[in-house]
């Protein structure tokens, strides 16, 4: 007889007992926390577990806490403290001891109640991408049925079919590169947790492959196919990569241009490996207890946040509206989605730090937004990490850094730690931006943001040299964004090379001539060279210093002073302050902003004294970057002009 689970299988882990229905028995209540210490026990003493006492330390520490009501504190950071005695500064992203003992320990209890814990009452388990126990009470009339099998429908894993990168060029390095490729990307599917990788030669072997594991399927969720090319020109290298569905539905593509040769073979390959898997979050591909048609569903919703999220890592300037609106669209269609609602928080900081007028209203919907993102999903990384960057907006620096701990205590990727960086640089840390900005880059150096945020922080830190080093070098990670190109600019004009920067203007002109707070930055560098008659066609045709302009008085500061209107520019710097506009955040560093810093209408700006001397929260509370902390005050002041 098939045994059945009635009421919910699962013991909550909120400290409320739960009232579970055994077959053929009245509704009783259970105290489970005795039930649960009891399973708990047997699996700590149990032949599996016994040579392995970090393990069942790890397994104690949870259980124990989840049952005191602690859930919520169960994180990589606590688990790595607590558990394997790591000490600061110890950083989650690069020691991934927890993640690898999670994965272990998922192991470990597959194996015990596959064996010595087939009969037992209640099932201890982990959902993917959780350090949370949860518990399964199981009673039936047939208890030869594993407690694994009966709670396989609440611990869902994604089971990716990794085929091999095809080399189209018949280049014998391209092959090379095709093998590395394919190597790097199923070790970097296998190190995150809820996926399992399935190693295909090519489509026809993998309908075998699904064939075998078609139980698996039926009671585990979605199928994943990953597939790609490689083309290879002298050292020009393009990679594209496209996802599909168990049926052969294409979901998602995505294509990366390098410029490398054969001794950056692994590095690179591991680096768009890194980029491929941190983008696509197989993870989200996730479908419990779902039918055919609810998986395609979520899927095809998934694959419309992959194609708007891709969007935003363009080269070409973006358009930050269109690409919020496809979020929107993904949120009519399934409100309770929280990645769509960070994807459209993201899109309004873009568009606030964009120069835009009316900066501050779209802060504020963007705070909204990644607020409502927080309510459907508290434990994801790059909201926690988008509201710490609109806090920084705000000049609210405590609250800022908090949700950056919050981030990083989930396992920040490229975005968390790219706009920490930005904060960092905007406090004038330099150093610590850098520490950050690096480890971003070590995640995803593909990503026109990142490409951006690079050059900002170079800028801004004054590494002229470096920054030019950089932009007249080889393209290894594609084409240059326009903000990069822009920053080039800047640095050419602070190292007395105007005709380079000219020449950099002239070439954005075209591309940029529908966006007014690009064409703004034009018009400044063309100003800034000596080409007044161009630079201000632009601000006449654009109305960039009428009493609306399309920019916000920021841009118009930098606008002035770049036409030698130093009183306009103090002027729109304060009512820049007056109405909190986003970018007052880089004022206290940018260096074009040296020839009106001392002047005392700037130096009592409320906004840069709030800048200047923000206090942590607590002074008790000690900061979760012992090393790069944004409020110590004990920091050295930046070394601006």
């Amino acid at each position: 007889m098939q045994m059945k689970m009635e009421t919910s299988p699962l013991i909550s882990a909120t400290g409320k007992s739960h009232s579970l229905r055994a077959a053929g028995s009245p509704v009783e209540e259970v105290d489970r926390a005795p039930l649960i210490r009891e399973e708990l026990s047997r699996i700590l003493q149990s032949r599996v577990f016994s040579l392995s006492s970090r393990m069942r330390r790890f397994l104690r520490f949870v259980v124990e806490a989840t049952l005191e009501g602690r859930a919520d504190s169960l994180k990589e950071y606590v688990i790595g403290t607590e558990v394997y005695d790591r000490k600061p500064p110890y950083d989650p992203s690069q020691d991934s001891i927890v993640r690898t003992e999670a994965r272990r320990l998922r192991s470990k209890l597959k194996e015990y109640y596959e064996s010595e814990g087939k009969t037992d009452p209640v099932f201890i388990g982990f959902r993917a991408g959780s350090y949370v126990p949860v518990f399964a009470h199981c009673e039936s009339l047939n208890a030869d049925r594993p407690p694994r099998e009966r709670a396989s429908s609440q611990l869902s894993e994604v089971l990716i079919a990794a085929i091999p990168f095809e080399d189209v060029s018949e280049d014998i390095d391209a092959r090379d590169w095709a093998r590395a490729l394919s190597e790097c990307l199923a070790h970097q599917f296998m190190m995150i947790d809820g996926c399992r990788v399935i190693e295909v030669e090519s489509v026809k072997d993998l309908n075998s492959a699904l064939r075998e594991r078609s139980g698996f399927h039926s009671a585990n969720g979605a199928h994943l196919v990953l597939q790609g090319t490689l083309i290879r020109d002298d050292q020009s290298l393009r990679v594209t990569a496209r996802l599909a569905d168990a049926d052969g539905f294409q979901l998602w593509s995505i294509q990366f241009h390098l410029e490398a040769n054969r001794k950056d073979l692994f590095r690179l390959m591991n680096q768009v490996a890194s980029a491929l898997t941190g983008r696509l979050r197989a993870q989200d591909f996730c479908c419990l207890n779902s039918t055919p048609e609810e998986r395609t569903t979520r899927n095809f919703l998934n694959a419309s946040i992959l194609a708007a999220e891709n969007s935003m890592d363009q080269d070409s300037p973006t358009d930050w509206r269109s690409i919020q609106t496809r979020f929107a669209n993904v949120v009519r269609s399934a409100p309770r989605l929280a990645r769509a609602h960070c994807g459209i928080a993201n899109c309004l900081v873009e568009t606030a730090l964009s120069g835009i007028a009316g900066s501050r209203e779209i802060v504020l919907q963007a705070k909204h937004a990644v607020l409502r993102a927080l309510e459907y999903d508290a434990g994801l990384s790059a909201a926690h990490a988008c509201l710490g960057l609109i806090h920084a907006l705000e000049c609210d620096f405590a609250a800022s850094q908090r949700s950056f701990e919050s981030s990083c205590s989930l396992g920040p990727g490229a975005v968390g730690h790219r706009q920490y960086a930005l904060l960092l640089a905007a406090l004038g840390r330099f150093e610590d931006a850098w520490h950050h900005l690096q480890k971003a880059q070590s995640i995803d150096p593909f990503s026109c943001r990142q490409k951006a945020a690079r050059s900002r922080i170079l800028y801004l830190s004054r590494r002229y040299e470096e920054l030019v080093q950089e932009y007249e070098g080889l393209s290894i990670y594609g084409s240059k964004p326009a903000e990069s190109q822009l920053f080039a600019a800047h640095t050419y004009l602070e190292l007395g090379q105007p005709n380079e920067a000219r020449q950099v203007a002239n070439r954005l002109r075209c591309d940029a001539r529908a966006y007014p707070e690009l064409m703004a930055a034009v018009a400044e560098i063309l100003a800034r060279c000596g080409d007044f008659e161009f630079a201000m066609e632009i601000t006449e045709h654009f109305k960039l210093l009428s009493p609306e302009p399309p920019i916000g008085s920021s841009r118009q500061a930098l606008l002035a002073l770049a036409l030698g209107d130093k009183k306009g520019a103090i002027n729109a710097l304060i009512d820049a302050c007056e109405k909190e506009e986003a970018e007052v955040l880089w004022l206290r560093v940018d260096p074009r902003f040296d020839a009106v810093r001392d002047s005392p209408c700037v130096r009592s700006l409320d906004a840069w004294s709030r800048a200047r001397y923000a206090k942590p929260a607590s002074a008790e509370t000690p900061h979760f970057f012992p090393r790069y902390s944004c409020l110590d005050l004990a920091a050295e002041e930046p070394r601006v002009a």
